[in-house]
């Protein structure tokens, strides 16, 4: 199914996928059944990532230059409150930095060239 499609709506795909575990397992490490409350807030934040997940899904025939910053931004943005959740604040601020400086990088129009965006998308 997903050999049919175009190389940068595969690899648009493949990067929703990896963005997307990157937050899911940064909820599920700090995840501590113990606390109810820190539970229901993982358990929200996996809630998020998942629509984030169907939401890229969707959108994966947009061009690169424009899917890639906003997924990053809201995983990594999921991930930090997760870890602030968690209780663990190094990790969240690193990730909070991470969410607004990376996207910055994934604007540049070789990611386009690099994923073959606009060989074949007319």
């Amino acid at each position: 199914m997903i050999r049919g499609l175009p190389r940068y709506r595969q690899l648009n795909l493949v990067s929703i996928a990896l963005l997307s575990a990157m937050a899911a397992v940064a909820t599920l490490q700090g995840l501590d059944p113990s606390d109810s409350a820190r539970t229901a807030g993982h358990l929200l934040v996996l809630v998020s990532v998942a629509a984030v997940a169907v939401y890229g899904i969707r959108r994966s025939a947009c061009k690169p230059t424009w899917l890639l910053p906003r997924m990053t931004l809201a995983c990594f943005a999921l991930g930090s409150v997760a870890s602030l959740v968690a209780g663990n604040y190094v990790v969240a601020a690193s990730g909070a930095l991470t969410a607004a400086i990376l996207p910055l990088f994934l604007t540049d129009e070789r990611w386009n060239t690099l994923f073959r965006y606009g060989i074949h998308t007319a």
